[in-house]
């Protein structure tokens, strides 16, 4: 992964080259004030379970398995809050359906030294909270989604759950930042900044439309 690049305003991207880096309660994106490119539901995935699925019901002799009439809908749900930002690995070409997001674009030349910088600082930020980069899983709805990647190291495939997206949005190729809290924070959460240091070094920010 040569570059990666976060689409947005260009007020907002000034923020982050200059050295704030803002993560968002996940939850926030089912507004539905967002663009279709931006709106998921991000705690919560369903897909069908495959034809040959055998359901176990406990029974007070043990598991007892049967075969269900029609597709059983399968779904994942994350109950506690947690942080993201989205990236995304479509660097090289501007895909127009990116316009969505804003006006402006980010460009990361090195993502290993960004994700290095972003971690480092979220673990300052948040001693006990979990932070990570990972790539979005896409999944096909009508085939449903492996428990864990086989691709992945033994200690990321406890965190897929966290990185479901429907294939619907496979285009924008993101690269998700997560940030997960030990334990449920109190109140209404809301979006955390914390500074990481000026990216100048490592990025450059590109107006994608003119000034008006």
């Amino acid at each position: 992964m040569s570059k990666v690049a976060k689409y947005g305003k260009f007020v907002h991207l000034e923020k982050l080259l200059n050295g704030t880096f803002r993560a968002v309660v996940a939850s926030t994106y089912k507004d539905s004030t967002l663009t279709a490119a931006q709106q998921d539901d991000e705690n919560r995935k369903s897909s069908l379970m495959p034809p040959t699925t055998r359901i176990g019901i406990p029974t007070p002799t043990g598991i007892h398995h049967v075969e269900p009439i029609g597709r059983v809908t399968r779904t994942t749900e994350i109950r506690q809050s947690y942080y993201m930002t989205s990236f995304t690995k479509c660097a090289d070409d501007s895909d127009p359906r990116f316009d969505a997001f804003g006006d402006a674009r980010l460009l990361i030349h090195d993502p290993k030294a960004f994700g290095e910088r972003v971690v480092a600082a979220a673990q300052v930020a948040r001693r006990k909270w979990a932070p990570l980069f990972a790539p979005a899983h896409y999944f096909n709805p009508e085939n449903g989604h492996p428990d864990y990647l086989l691709s992945d190291p033994p200690d990321m495939r406890e965190f897929l759950p966290w990185r479901l997206k429907d294939d619907s949005y496979a285009w924008q190729k993101e690269w998700r930042f997560i940030w997960i809290p030990d334990t449920e924070p109190v109140g209404e959460p809301k979006a955390i900044e914390f500074p990481i240091g000026s990216l100048s070094d490592i990025a450059v920010l590109e107006r994608l439309k003119p000034v008006l």
